[in-house]
């Protein structure tokens, strides 16, 4: 976006967005790895470690870019719709529905994971593999999509909670009824931010990301309360 331009045409920063996914969560796994393998709580705090530096060498690249380029950039970061083109679509759809199937056809492992890696292996997953294959469907989906919305945070952390809340823990529930919730959720949130300082429009991302916080500091006081 701010040095090489449209390189390979409309898919350039899909696929740029994608190998990008990929490196970060390579980096992670390296440096998380342990002799006896991972843990949650490793996997946690090295993805927190690398999310501060590669957001640093971004911003870096942002301030040392042309003064059109880093508007540009910038309000990507922030998140939108804004910038949204048809010729997209088709790029967002195969990434999504690629993703969707692989998790859905291994959704009762993924369930069994949740409980722990002991469980997993239990009941027959090969945990490695499936939390790599885990990893790489979510980096497909997620780099593709934020490469054309922009970086649109917090969806992804509240609506698995709210669609659990109506039918249950089983992830072959959770991820179309999530999935839906979010796509509207996003569509409202849109909305107000077209809307609150019209004509002025807000990044999307600075409602979800405001919206998240709350959410979250409700959450927390309800469960302290209980």
């Amino acid at each position: 976006m701010l040095y090489t331009g449209a390189t390979f045409g409309a898919a350039t920063l899909p696929m740029a967005a994608f190998a990008g996914a990929l490196i970060s969560m390579a980096l992670v796994f390296v440096l998380a790895r342990e002799s006896g393998g991972f843990t949650t709580e490793r996997l946690i705090l090295t993805g927190v470690a690398i999310n501060f530096i590669l957001s640093a060498i971004t911003n870096t690249l942002v301030l040392s870019a042309p003064d059109r380029g880093a508007e540009s950039a910038l309000f990507w970061m922030m998140g939108g719709f804004s910038n949204a083109q048809w010729n997209l679509v088709p790029t967002a759809f195969i990434a999504v529905a690629v993703g969707m199937i692989w998790i859905l056809r291994r959704a009762d492992l993924l369930d069994a994971l949740s409980l722990g890696d002991e469980s997993a292996h239990t009941l027959g997953a090969n945990v490695p593999r499936l939390r790599l294959e885990m990893f790489i469907a979510c980096a497909l989906m997620t780099g593709v999509l934020v490469s054309i919305s922009g970086a649109v945070g917090f969806i992804g952390r509240i609506m698995p909670h709210c669609a659990r809340w109506l039918v249950g823990a089983r992830l072959r529930a959770i991820l179309p009824i999530g999935a839906l919730m979010g796509a509207i959720f996003a569509m409202w949130m849109d909305v107000a931010a077209r809307s609150l300082f019209a004509p002025r429009e807000l990044p999307l991302g600075v409602m979800t990301a405001a919206f998240g916080g709350l959410f979250f500091i409700v959450v927390l006081k309800r469960r302290r309360i209980r």
